[in-house]
């Protein structure tokens, strides 16, 4: 019996420090893929922002529905023609609110597209 007691505490010894590694690890793992996260939203709102300049190069008309949405745009005339920039600024999903102590412009992307008529 008395054997019995001794292996069941050496079995247990190690499991304390395992969860302790573990949380590092998890931490480290949910910063790994919030980079990730970022990456894909600044594509994802990149390719809005040229396709608003694409479809405004097809229809002019539609660059006076766009100025109530959350797209600016910059319209100025050239030698060379129109030149219109598009910019949009977006709040990144955070995972877990792990930056929350920061600012709320912290954790902004803030794309540009260009287009000459």
């Amino acid at each position: 019996m008395n054997n019995l007691n001794k292996s069941s505490k050496l079995d247990e010894a190690g499991s304390v420090e395992a969860g302790l590694a573990l949380i590092p690890t998890t931490i480290f793992f949910l910063l790994i893929l919030q980079i990730v996260i970022a990456g894909s939203w600044q594509v994802l709102e990149r390719s809005k922002v040229h396709d608003v300049a694409i479809r405004t190069m097809i229809s002019p008309e539609q660059v006076d529905t766009l100025s109530s949405s959350d797209f600016v745009v910059d319209e100025s005339k050239r030698s060379y023609g129109t030149l219109k920039t598009f910019y949009r600024s977006k709040k990144i999903p955070i995972i877990g609110g792990l930056l929350d102590i920061f600012s709320e412009d912290s954790a902004r992307v803030r794309v540009t597209a260009v287009s000459v008529q």
